[in-house]
């Protein structure tokens, strides 16, 4: 049997510097692990576990819960406990569905998704919250060049900097090559008559 500390090993203790903010921090850490299929659809989730786990009492994570429940994203059952919310896609059967978590959590879900949707499933990390305006695009320089990761990562370096690195150290490697390679091409090409 799992310690209560080795349970929901994807859910990250939580930083606690002032006090005050542990509810919303749990209700954070909980959203993204309910709408990731981190805990499977109809998955009780034990609260004891998670408090462990985030290093929290009972009440953030109860609080937590609530707000969730309140979404819709999990269900509380009187003296049975909470379950994350069953999944009703394979009812719904979508034309079409947006997942914008950020790389490599949108291509999971994606793929896990795949059966349930009649249509495409669409990975588009920060495009839904640049176009409901919570987070700021790029200038329009900054956009042509090709470089409007660099500028996220301005942003908000402490949380961009390291997915980028952990995720995208493969595409610097390709750039390099690929720019190699252009660069012999284009040294070897004949001139035109």
């Amino acid at each position: 049997m799992l310690d209560k500390r080795e349970m929901y090993g994807f859910l990250a203790p939580i930083e606690r510097f002032k006090r005050g903010n542990a509810t919303e921090k749990v209700e954070r850490a909980l959203r993204q692990a309910v709408v990731g299929l981190d805990f499977d659809p109809g998955e009780f989730i034990d609260k004891a576990a998670v408090c462990s786990r985030l290093g929290v009492s009972r009440f953030p994570v109860s609080e937590a819960l609530g707000r969730l429940a309140t979404d819709g994203l999990v269900e509380i059952l009187p003296q049975r406990g909470t379950r994350a919310a069953r999944v009703r896609l394979a009812a719904a059967r979508p034309n079409l569905v947006l997942v914008g978590l950020g790389v490599p959590k949108q291509e999971l879900l994606a793929d896990r998704l795949r059966p349930y949707v009649a249509g495409p499933v669409l990975c588009c990390g920060a495009t839904i919250p640049v176009l409901a305006g919570a987070v700021r695009r790029a200038p329009a320089p900054v956009r042509r060049f090709g470089v409007e990761w660099a500028y996220r990562i301005g942003q908000s370096p402490v949380r961009m900097a390291p997915r980028y690195v952990r995720t995208g150290s493969w595409f610097f490697w390709t750039l390099a090559r690929e720019m190699t390679l252009r660069l012999g091409r284009s040294r070897t090409r004949l001139p035109e008559q």
